[in-house]
């Protein structure tokens, strides 16, 4: 491997996990995470949390290296203007993202965090996690169970 491509974050997974011997499936174990997710990492499709790029650093033992090309190569910060869209003064920027699904033998319990930052001029008064939909009023429906 090149050392200038050594440096991203997406190298650097990919040799540590070499390195350490593991498949994608026995390190997306290790991680928690579904191992086509450690496929779209290593192909540069995602890029993963802060948390995440921790977490990998400590399982495979790679000393901070992963760690520090998360960070060189963490694009969070930029802001990107979609093309034919007008500028606008708010933007919501998700800087990490969690979510954890548990049963306690009777219900499913759904957690999930997001940190965000405002990069915008304006205040955010009303977040919409899923862009083009209404947000839901109210808690939402329990489903049945049959």
């Amino acid at each position: 491997m090149e050392s200038e491509e050594r440096g991203t974050f997406t190298a650097e997974i990919t040799h540590w996990r070499t390195v350490r011997g593991l498949s994608k499936r026995a390190l997306a174990a290790r991680l928690n995470v579904d191992h086509s997710y450690v496929s779209h990492l290593e192909a540069g499709r995602e890029h993963g949390s802060a948390h995440l790029a921790r977490r990998a650093d400590a399982k495979l033992d790679a000393g901070g290296a992963l760690w520090c090309a998360w960070q060189r190569t963490d694009t969070s910060s930029t802001k990107v203007e979609p093309a034919g869209l007008p500028s606008s003064t708010a933007q919501l920027l998700v800087l990490e993202d969690d979510a954890a699904l548990e049963f306690d033998g009777n219900a499913f319990h759904l957690r999930m965090r997001r940190l965000l930052r405002n990069d915008g001029a304006d205040p955010v008064s009303r977040y919409n996690p899923v862009p083009g939909r209404a947000p839901l009023s109210g808690p939402a429906p329990r489903p049945t169970l049959r």
